[in-house]
This record gives C-alpha cells, structure tokens and sequence, in this order.
C-alpha cells in the first residue's frame, strides 16, 4: 500500500534527496555514494564495490532540480519523492522528471530506487511539440527545423515492425560532420560527441516525450545508438539525421 507521506516524513525524503544533490554538485561522490544503498549503486551506477561510485558519477554533470512534490510512504516503510531536474546522467537540456525511492539505513534515509515517471505536455508550457516516428532504421520528422531559445518536446512513437526498442538520442558533433559519414563509418559519433542534449527510450508501439528547456542555434543529430544482434548499431543501418535550430 502507498500512501501521502506524513509531514515529518515529507521533510525527511526532501532532505534526504538534497543532501545526495548537494553532494553531487559540490563534487563529493564518495560522500554521495554513502547515501546510496548497495542496490542502487548495482542498478543505477553499474558498479559491484562502492568505492567505484565516485569514478562513476564524475562523467555526470550537476543536478539542477526545478520541482519536487508527491511525497509518499510504501508499506515496507520506504519514502519516495518525486523530482523534475535537469543533469546528472541525462542530457545538458533535457528535462527529467522521476520519482527517488529512500530506504532507512542506520538512523537516515538511503537512495534504493530511481523511477522514470511520464514527463507531460502539460508539466512543459508553450513548448513546441515536434512529431517524431520512429521506424526500424530510421527517423521521421514533418520537418528538419526547429525553433531555438524555446522549450521543445520530441514527442516519439516507435512503429519498428520487429518489436525493436529504440533510443532517440540528441547530440551536437564537429561542425562538418554529415550523417552519411556516420552511416559509412568513417565518423565514429560516440569519440566525437560535443555535446548531449538529452535522450529516451522508447518501447515498440510506444510514445515518449523527450523534453528540452531549449536548444540553442545550431546543428544537431537524431541518433539511435543501440547495438544490434549482428554487432552493428542502428545509426550504421541509416538511423540518424540532422535538424537545424533556429
């Protein structure tokens, strides 16, 4: 059973959730890896000894949190709050919106569980909304140009017809670069990376809002990364394409 947290343990799960972003963002991972549990870091960090975690957590960038409610309590006494931020693992524009899970641990509350929550249309106002379809080695848009200095949701549906899930990732690469020379090999997009903007995944039959506060002019890429059963990612199969901020 999940119920409204009470207002002490609203206070407890809000501080407990800013206490590890103040860790992270002054640069303190071991500290922010104490207030980890050992499943978290598992799960979440890829890593099997804690002493690991600060390696991990200096290629994420700091955490700008933007919105926090929803405080619940679960029956096995776990708290959980639900956060709208922007960094860390996701995107430099990408807004993410998920629910952290604490677990008491000694006296205090630990990070056990990260959840992805549906970002809405409604949590973004006057973003411009931009279709995208996803197919099994391709990306659809209505159009290649997007507006800059504006909030923007890439809403994306996944119609690949092999139940395929896709990423739909969004980067900046060396000025020059074309998709073509992703597509032949002779750009390797994950050494020349400038800069994430964000990115999601999206389920076969799904639809996903990526969402961005903005993106500045300039050109950017479409890009599924996902490595295939043959070995061969899906951007040298054709899935990838540039649009234009402007």
């Amino acid at each position: 059973m999940v119920t409204p947290a009470g207002a002490s343990d609203a206070e407890a799960v809000e501080s407990a959730m800013r206490n590890i972003v103040e860790r992270i963002n002054s640069g303190s991972y071991t500290e922010a890896a104490s207030l980890m549990t050992e499943r978290f870091l598992q799960n979440f960090l890829a890593v099997e000894d804690r002493h690991d975690a600060p390696a991990r957590m200096e290629a994420a960038g700091p955490i700008d949190v933007r919105l926090v409610g929803n405080p619940l309590r679960f029956a096995d006494g776990q708290l959980s709050i639900d956060v709208e931020e922007i960094g860390f693992f996701t995107g430099t524009q990408q807004i993410h919106y998920a629910r952290w899970v604490f677990k008491e641990r000694g006296g205090g509350y630990k990070l056990n569980d990260f959840l992805n929550l549906v970002f809405t249309e409604a949590m973004l106002p006057g973003a411009e909304v931009i279709d995208v379809q996803l197919f099994n080695f391709a990306f659809a848009l209505k159009g290649y140009m997007v507006p800059a200095d504006t909030p923007i949701l890439f809403r994306t549906t996944n119609n690949s017809s092999h139940e395929y899930l896709h990423t739909i990732d969004l980067v900046t690469l060396p000025a020059g670069t074309t998709a073509e020379q992703i597509i032949d090999g002779t750009i390797n997009p994950f050494e020349t990376v400038i800069d994430f903007a964000g990115g999601i995944d999206v389920e076969s039959g799904a639809t996903a809002d990526l969402a961005l506060e903005s993106l500045s002019p300039g050109t950017y890429f479409l890009i599924c990364p996902l490595l295939l059963p043959d070995g061969t990612r899906n951007y040298e199969h054709g899935m990838i394409t540039e649009i234009s901020a402007q």
